[in-house]
Protein backbone atom coordinates (compact mmCIF):
# COMPACT_ATOMS: atom_id res chain seq x y z
CA UNK A 1 0.00 0.00 0.00
CA UNK A 2 2.72 2.58 -0.88
CA UNK A 3 1.79 6.39 -0.82
CA UNK A 4 -0.82 8.07 1.08
CA UNK A 5 -4.22 6.80 1.67
CA UNK A 6 -7.46 8.73 2.49
CA UNK A 7 -10.44 6.63 3.51
CA UNK A 8 -9.68 3.58 1.09
CA UNK A 9 -8.22 5.99 -2.07
CA UNK A 10 -4.58 6.93 -2.68
CA UNK A 11 -4.26 10.94 -2.92
CA UNK A 12 -0.46 10.61 -3.08
CA UNK A 13 2.27 8.38 -4.82
CA UNK A 14 5.56 8.51 -3.39
CA UNK A 15 8.69 6.73 -5.39
CA UNK A 16 12.51 5.78 -4.49
CA UNK A 17 14.86 4.78 -7.09
CA UNK A 18 18.88 4.07 -6.42
CA UNK A 19 21.30 3.28 -9.69
CA UNK A 20 25.15 3.71 -9.35
CA UNK A 21 24.99 5.24 -5.57
CA UNK A 22 22.84 7.73 -6.62
CA UNK A 23 19.27 7.88 -4.68
CA UNK A 24 16.33 9.51 -6.33
CA UNK A 25 13.19 10.17 -4.71
CA UNK A 26 9.71 11.82 -4.99
CA UNK A 27 6.13 12.25 -4.57
CA UNK A 28 3.03 13.15 -6.00
CA UNK A 29 0.03 14.84 -4.92
CA UNK A 30 -3.37 14.99 -6.06
CA UNK A 31 -4.32 18.59 -5.18
CA UNK A 32 -6.97 19.80 -7.64
CA UNK A 33 -6.51 16.89 -9.92
CA UNK A 34 -9.30 15.56 -13.17
CA UNK A 35 -9.79 12.03 -11.79
CA UNK A 36 -11.28 11.47 -14.90
CA UNK A 37 -7.84 10.32 -16.27
CA UNK A 38 -7.35 7.65 -13.39
CA UNK A 39 -10.74 5.93 -14.65
CA UNK A 40 -8.62 3.07 -16.14
CA UNK A 41 -5.73 3.29 -13.80
CA UNK A 42 -4.71 0.92 -11.09
CA UNK A 43 -3.10 2.26 -8.18
CA UNK A 44 -0.36 0.10 -7.01
CA UNK A 45 -1.92 -2.70 -8.83
CA UNK A 46 -4.48 -2.42 -5.91
CA UNK A 47 -7.97 -3.45 -7.59
CA UNK A 48 -10.71 -2.84 -5.14
CA UNK A 49 -9.03 0.83 -4.15
CA UNK A 50 -9.80 4.22 -6.27
CA UNK A 51 -7.64 8.13 -6.55
CA UNK A 52 -8.42 10.91 -4.74
CA UNK A 53 -7.48 14.40 -4.73
CA UNK A 54 -7.88 17.33 -2.32
CA UNK A 55 -10.24 19.04 -3.89
CA UNK A 56 -12.86 15.67 -4.01
CA UNK A 57 -12.11 15.46 0.18
CA UNK A 58 -12.51 19.19 1.14
CA UNK A 59 -15.29 20.22 -1.57
CA UNK A 60 -13.34 22.67 -3.14
CA UNK A 61 -10.95 24.36 -5.39
CA UNK A 62 -7.48 25.10 -3.35
CA UNK A 63 -5.10 27.30 -4.82
CA UNK A 64 -1.58 25.31 -5.37
CA UNK A 65 0.45 28.68 -4.43
CA UNK A 66 -1.18 27.84 -0.82
CA UNK A 67 -0.60 23.95 -1.13
CA UNK A 68 2.74 24.37 -2.30
CA UNK A 69 4.08 27.06 0.66
CA UNK A 70 2.08 25.04 3.38
CA UNK A 71 3.85 21.63 1.93
CA UNK A 72 7.52 22.85 1.63
CA UNK A 73 7.03 24.54 5.38
CA UNK A 74 6.08 20.83 6.29
CA UNK A 75 8.35 19.03 4.36
CA UNK A 76 11.36 21.25 6.16
CA UNK A 77 10.26 21.29 9.82
CA UNK A 78 9.76 17.60 8.97
CA UNK A 79 13.99 16.91 7.66
CA UNK A 80 15.35 19.64 9.28
CA UNK A 81 15.70 21.28 6.00
CA UNK A 82 15.97 24.82 3.94
CA UNK A 83 13.82 24.66 0.84
CA UNK A 84 15.42 26.46 -2.28
CA UNK A 85 13.44 27.24 -5.74
CA UNK A 86 15.19 26.56 -8.63
CA UNK A 87 14.30 27.49 -12.11
CA UNK A 88 14.21 23.77 -14.31
CA UNK A 89 16.79 25.04 -16.25
CA UNK A 90 19.22 24.96 -13.39
CA UNK A 91 18.23 22.17 -12.28
CA UNK A 92 19.17 20.72 -15.45
CA UNK A 93 22.59 22.77 -15.49
CA UNK A 94 23.64 21.16 -11.96
CA UNK A 95 22.50 17.43 -12.80
CA UNK A 96 24.08 17.95 -16.43
CA UNK A 97 27.54 18.99 -14.46
CA UNK A 98 27.35 16.37 -11.21
CA UNK A 99 27.22 13.54 -14.29
CA UNK A 100 30.58 14.96 -15.78
CA UNK A 101 32.06 15.07 -12.56
CA UNK A 102 31.13 11.23 -12.57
Amino acid sequence: MTGVWVHGEKIAALGVKVSKWITMHGFALNVNTDLQRFARIIPCGIFHKGVTSMEQILGRNLPLADVEGILSESFSEVFGCTPVTITPDALMERVRSHHQLT
